[in-house]
């Protein structure tokens, strides 16, 4: 079986392994998994940020030459090794039936259809390693300045998307490879337009070959449409990429807490001349407000200069201190370029990155989200119960944790979730990948969510300042942890989901989140803002008037995880029969325990558990009419 999660960035390692397919309920994304651990990522020398794909236009009023598919004269299909028996590059009018199943639309590209397509996810027995390679029908023999534009559309698993050009069809020269910018399991938009300025190799050559090589081993898919070739403006800057580094903290928060603003950030980013014309006075400049007056904060580097078709990358001179931001509210940190001549496409030269200043919550979620989906208990084959989610915060002051507020996709009443704090502790270490890996410091009971939960799409699960009888330190000193969610679904019956925001993504780390999975037993990266966050002094009611009235009550449970026999120590506040079930997550009971008739007062009963299989239990506990529920966890023998 091969499932999917969501790893950032790394390039090769393909499996061949069959597997199983689960599609998201709310339709957001489809993963396939990959046995990839933590630790796979964190040593992955690929894990850097590169130039990305962008959506700009083109100048596609006079090209000099375009290719839309509708006649394909000039165009060559090669099989790369070991690709024989592969689905290969093929012209179509629209997505073939299982992309459609998963709703991928076709490549909405400027001219329509037809268009080229390369589906690797129809194929899971062998290799892709496949060429698609079109000559230019014009000669550029007096054209020294050429630009080459492309309209893509993908989704990337593993698989690389390679373009190349090349004047004698024998050397090739590499423009573009999605490994080095898209992460894995990520959709680029749909049409991206690339655009590369190839005057220093196609200028004044009389021919030009454009080769889209896609190598993958049942993956997802490239479609590929409106080539062209046209003359690049006099002056044009793109920001290609970007990136927001903190200075002291892991990874950067999308909304800060008040009082926890010890860290700095770093802007970077990834600059190309599309133009002609060399430029010698170009910079980054960076500012952070609530809107163009009055920044609380700027930044210029030095001025820099580029050739046309040239490329470098740039860092702040200063970093932003997080301490300037007194208020609470949305801010943004705004990136552009500057150059003297005037920009003949001006639209990518500037990006604003939105973030919050919150009075008792921290999240990687953005406070103005752009792109979003969700994950949980019906994401990945065999980890319906158990899925843990799990997002990175840190603490620069000490300070007491009230709840784990969880944002929530798709969910139905009924299922249910545990949070807990965990700890990040050898984060590097082999044995972090493994079942055991961010133990638990502070947790919470199991919790079901009610429909109210559901139609408010969040719930704040309280952390008790004692659970099964022994206290909880809801104190956490300065550092970094782990907000996790860990999920039940009743065994598909009830599925819950945790909402994800996709709007840091080029630049998150990949352990900003992490899942465990149950049929694995190990831990994953994940990258993206899963929505787990910490709340802190703020506390909700905890215990409701039906509680305190309560005629029975479970004070203890002890051991628990248990491997063999447990404790129960409860109170009687009136005569009764007292019974015990266990049940699993179905409401299936699995033993009873019969304590009979008992007087008001503090009692213990044991149970056996040596013929319980592993897993997480409820206990019920039965007396004049009510019943008290706790969690117990059969360990392993």
């Amino acid at each position: 079986m091969k499932k999917t999660l969501l790893i950032l960035l790394f390039i090769g390692a393909y499996s061949s392994a069959g597997a199983q397919w689960m599609r998201s309920y709310d339709g957001q994304h489809e993963k396939k998994m990959v046995g990839r651990s933590i630790l796979d990522v964190l040593y992955d020398p690929s894990q850097t940020n590169h130039p990305s794909t962008s959506n700009n236009p083109t100048d596609r009023q006079n090209p000099l030459w375009s290719f839309d598919f509708s006649n394909t004269l000039g165009m060559t299909v090669v099989r790369g090794p070991g690709a024989a028996a592969s689905a290969s590059w093929k012209v179509v009018s629209a997505m073939e039936p299982n992309l459609v199943s998963q709703n991928f639309p076709p490549i909405a590209s400027a001219s329509g259809a037809p268009f080229a397509l390369i589906n690797s996810d129809s194929f899971n027995n062998g290799t892709q390693d496949d060429y698609l390679i079109i000559k230019a029908g014009i000669s550029l023999a007096s054209q020294p300045a050429v630009m080459l534009s492309v309209q893509q559309f993908f989704r990337r698993f593993q698989e690389d998307h390679i373009i190349e050009i090349s004047t004698d069809s024998l050397t090739w020269t590499e423009l573009y490879n999605s490994a080095n910018s898209v992460p894995v399991n990520t959709t680029i938009t749909n049409p991206s337009t690339l655009r590369f300025n190839i005057s220093s190799i196609a200028g004044n050559q009389p021919n030009l070959w454009i080769r889209f090589h896609y190598v993958g081993a049942w993956d997802w898919f490239w479609c590929i449409d409106d080539i062209q070739l046209s003359v690049p403006p006099s002056n044009d800057l793109a920001l290609e990429n970007y990136s927001i580094n903190p200075v002291n903290f892991l990874t950067f928060t999308g909304q800060l807490m008040k009082g926890q603003q010890g860290d700095q950030w770093q802007t970077e980013g990834a600059i190309q001349n599309f133009g002609s014309n060399a430029q010698s006075s170009i910079r980054m400049r960076s500012h952070v407000g609530r809107g163009s007056a009055n920044p609380l904060w700027r930044d210029s580097t030095t001025a820099l200069s580029l050739v046309s078709g040239g490329r470098d990358t740039v860092v702040s001179v200063t970093n932003f201190p997080q301490a300037l931001l007194v208020d609470t509210g949305v801010y943004a940190l705004h990136i552009e370029l500057s150059m003297d001549s005037l920009d003949d496409n001006p639209a990518d030269n500037n990006v604003s990155v939105p973030f919050a200043v919150r009075d008792t919550i921290i999240s990687v979620v953005s406070p103005v989200v752009a792109s979003s989906g969700s994950l949980g208990t019906a994401s990945f084959t065999g980890d319906e119960d158990g899925l843990i989610c799990a997002s990175l915060f840190e603490l620069s002051a000490s300070d007491t944790l009230s709840a784990i507020q969880i944002r929530l996709g798709t969910s139905v009443a009924g299922s249910q979730i545990i949070v807990s704090v965990r700890d990040t502790n050898g984060l590097a270490n082999a044995e972090y990948a493994q079942q055991t890996s961010f133990a638990s410091l502070i947790e919470s009971d199991l919790y079901t969510l009610t429909a109210q939960d559901v139609a408010n799409g969040f719930v704040n699960i309280l952390m008790p300042a004692s659970l099964f009888g022994a206290p909880q330190n809801r104190i956490l000193q300065p550092g970094a942890y782990y907000a996790a969610a860990e999920l039940f679904s009743n065994q598909g019956a009830q599925d819950v989901r945790v909402f994800d925001d996709y709007t840091y993504e080029r630049f998150l780390p990949p352990y900003t989140s992490v899942i465990y999975s149950p049929s694995e037993t190990r831990w994953f990266t994940n990258g993206i803002g899963l929505a787990v966050n910490p709340v802190f002094g703020h506390f909700f009611s905890r215990v409701s008037v039906e509680e305190e009235t309560m005629p029975v009550r479970v004070q203890s449970v002890f051991p628990n995880p248990s491997s063999g026999s447990t404790t129960v120590a409860y109170s009687l506040d009136r005569p009764s029969v007292v019974e015990g079930i266990l049940r699993d997550l179905t409401g299936r009971e699995v033993a009873r325990l019969h304590e009979g008739y008992q007087v008001p007062g503090q009692h213990r009963a044991s149970i056996d558990l040596h013929d319980v299989p592993t897993g997480v239990y409820l206990l019920e506990w039965h007396a004049a009419g009510a019943v008290a529920i706790q969690r117990l966890v059969r360990s392993g023998r």
